[in-house]
């Protein structure tokens, strides 16, 4: 039997990305993580990377090890890898998003515009979200305030 888990990371840019290249980086990401049922939430912003992988322990760990591989990124760093009873991020696919204003309340209403599903606020209260809180407040690169930047759902 396989487990469900989640892979929670951060990473740094090795290059600027272009919109375009933003685009292409998604659209890519997400038909690979359709074939292999991975779900989850992918922010960039102001050059860092933070990202819930949810699914399968080996499809995710595989995905994972493709990103530490990636020239796109360095200083990769697995917050948490465990086992979770059920996905935070079930019915989200990945969406591009542009942001410009500075206040978290403009994140956390954010919802995925491929599926419909709810907005961030109302993902069930768990590591996930409060990572992804963290991260939009700074805890691992500059603060949402600090600049305009791209949010990948």
């Amino acid at each position: 039997m396989t487990s469900l888990v989640h892979c929670i990371y951060v990473s740094t840019a090795s290059q600027s990305f272009l919109p375009g290249e933003l685009v292409e980086l998604t659209v890519a990401a997400r038909e690979k993580n359709e074939r292999l049922n991975i779900t989850g939430v992918l922010l960039y912003m102001a050059g860092r990377f933070f990202q819930v992988l949810e699914g399968e322990s080996a499809a995710v760990e595989d995905v994972y090890a493709s990103i530490v591989a990636d020239p796109r990124h360095r200083e990769v760093t697995q917050i948490i890898f465990e086992t979770i009873s059920k996905r935070s991020f079930e019915d989200w696919s990945m969406s591009l998003v542009n942001l410009s204003g500075d206040k978290l309340d403009q994140i956390l209403a954010l919802s995925d515009p491929q599926s419909g599903s709810s907005s961030l606020k109302d993902l069930p209260e768990g590591r996930s979200k409060k990572l992804l809180l963290a991260f939009c407040e700074g805890r691992w690169g500059p603060t949402v305030a600090d600049r305009s930047r791209t949010l990948v759902i």
